[in-house]
């Protein structure tokens, strides 16, 4: 699911991201946390689905707050493409 507030359940509130201080509507500070995350961490899983590689990260997130928490995120890299784009991120 995307980061969104709009349905009950919605990940952006059940990730702690807004209890940490991101903000839903600063899209280049939760992107460059995202980035970093993925950066940072090795791969823990990895796998190939029907929408191309899939892979994904866990470890300590720096939050605006100041705040490390730990998420796992899950990326894939679309079948024909060379960039991974973010999935989703699940606390841990």
């Amino acid at each position: 699911r995307p980061l969104s507030d709009e349905k009950p359940g919605s990940t952006f509130s059940e990730s702690g991201l807004a209890a940490n201080g991101f903000d839903l509507v600063d899209v280049e500070a939760i992107g460059g946390a995202l980035l970093g995350h993925r950066r940072g961490h090795p791969v823990r899983r990895a796998g190939i689905n029907g929408y191309g590689r899939k892979f994904e990260v866990e470890g300590l997130m720096t939050t605006p707050s100041g705040k490390t928490i730990n998420v796992r995120t899950v990326w894939i890299v679309d079948s024909g493409q060379t960039a991974p784009r973010f999935v989703t991120l699940k606390p841990i």
